[in-house]
């Protein structure tokens, strides 16, 4: 399986290595390709239509920016949404009670299945040696309305190092987003 995770900053990076380590294909997207000359990576439009699975790994204030130009590129893909809303200065971004920013992001990219995950965790607890706690593994939490979408994730958690919860359809999401913020 190739996962294209988009957005290279901490998250991205310590991601990549679970799935590396855990035997899948990574590509890395992002918008400015050549300001990491050192690393592997290429556009996002590019790695989007070139995964399986998508990783949404970059900050959720300019996904409204960048998810309406990948809309195609990622139709029927299970994109994994590790976003947390917040502000430039990491203060929540607040919505209706009935509402949260996985489920705007789906309303964005209708056809996909996307599915809230890992975005409980701070990056820097993403390697394998802070996953595993004395052989209690860490945690993650998924949210999604597509049943299938939702297994995969939960196997791929799994595989990657994580002990994965479902816990719903994605309006479930907003639970783990105010989780975040309480952390953050």
């Amino acid at each position: 399986m190739n996962v294209a995770i988009l957005g290279y900053a901490s998250v991205g990076k310590n991601l990549e290595a679970l799935f590396k380590n855990a035997g899948y294909t990574t590509i890395i997207g992002v918008r400015s390709p050549e300001k990491y000359l050192k690393h592997n990576v290429t556009r996002i439009v590019s790695a989007a239509e070139d995964a399986d699975t998508v990783v949404l790994a970059i900050p959720y204030r300019v996904c409204g920016e960048v998810l309406p130009n990948l809309k195609m590129a990622l139709s029927k893909k299970i994109v994994i949404d590790v976003t947390n809303p917040l502000n430039g200065d990491y203060s929540p971004i607040l919505f209706d009670k009935e509402d949260s920013a996985g489920e705007t992001l789906q309303r964005i990219l209708l056809e996909s299945m996307l599915v809230k995950a890992f975005n409980t965790i701070f990056a820097d607890n993403m390697t394998p040696e802070k996953l595993d706690r004395d052989g209690r593994k860490l945690t993650t939490f998924i949210a999604g309305d597509h049943d299938s979408a939702n297994e995969k994730v939960l196997q791929l958690a799994e595989k990657i190092g994580f002990s994965p919860i479902n816990t719903g359809p994605l309006k479930n999401s907003r639970y783990p987003e105010c989780m975040a913020h309480l952390n953050i």
